[in-house]
């Protein structure tokens, strides 16, 4: 069973990794295939389909976001995740 996180803790983490830490959206793609962050961008495309000038691609902060979001309490678990952690604590 996964553990939600709230809200605030997502966007605590968010900010964190983008804007204290500086992680490069680099390091965070390379914890996911290119399918899986294009199949992530085309369905944000089409959710805002309808109205444009929300649009936002998913970079920088809103990146951070689906990644804390996916990963939960696993963040900076496994050994793909290694540079990360790295990252962090340099």
């Amino acid at each position: 069973m996964g553990v939600l996180i709230e809200e605030k803790d997502i966007d605590i983490a968010a900010k964190l990794l983008h804007e204290k830490y500086r992680i490069s959206p680099q390091m965070l793609h390379k914890l996911y295939s290119a399918d899986w962050h294009n199949a992530i961008q085309a369905v944000n495309r089409k959710l805002y389909s309808d109205n444009l000038s929300n649009y936002d691609n998913l970079i920088g902060y809103n990146f951070c976001r689906l990644v804390v979001t996916k990963e939960g309490c696993n963040l900076f678990s496994g050994v793909e995740k290694q540079g990360l952690r790295k990252a962090i604590l340099s």
